[in-house]
């Protein structure tokens, strides 16, 4: 079995896994059990599956993949909202980056490793924490008015 079929076996031990348990999954970090179990033989032992999505339907259920993107979607808007404003390249570059990383998590299992992925939630926390538009923002100081020097004594 070539490298490039393997890839879907992963996805199909997982699949055949959530239908057993859509809604509860068959608990968390037991992908590994699964493979063990539903792997063709000669296929190496595996601990996580190759896609993120289809992992955490085998895992979690409906509701942790409902979950998950949730949390996505959350990050995802939070980039949406700050295109227009005036760290507009800064949402653009953590949006695409994202939307990249998200899609390339449904195919392969770099997703796991935190050096990858990291980025992604710290970025997408910073946007989430900006203040909205419409509350009230410390006054920048006024350029016009030119440097404050103190009066001689």
């Amino acid at each position: 079995m070539k490298d490039g079929q393997l890839c879907f076996v992963y996805n199909y031990v997982g699949l055949d896994r959530f239908e057993l348990a859509p809604w509860l999954g068959d608990g968390a970090g037991t992908y590994r059990l699964a493979w063990q179990e539903g792997r063709p033989e000669g296929g190496q032992p595996a601990v996580d599956g190759h896609s993120l999505y289809v992992e955490t339907l085998a895992e979690l259920g409906l509701p942790g993949l409902a979950l998950l993107l949730v949390a996505i979607a959350a990050l995802l808007v939070a980039a949406l909202r700050g295109l227009r404003g005036p760290d507009g390249g800064a949402h653009a570059a953590l949006l695409g980056g994202a939307i990249a990383l998200l899609l390339h998590a449904g195919i392969d299992w770099d997703w796991e490793m935190p050096a990858v992925t990291a980025w992604v939630f710290c970025a997408g926390g910073l946007a989430l924490a900006r203040p909205a538009s419409g509350m009230a923002r410390r006054a920048a100081p006024s350029r016009s008015a030119g440097p404050r020097i103190p009066p001689p004594l």
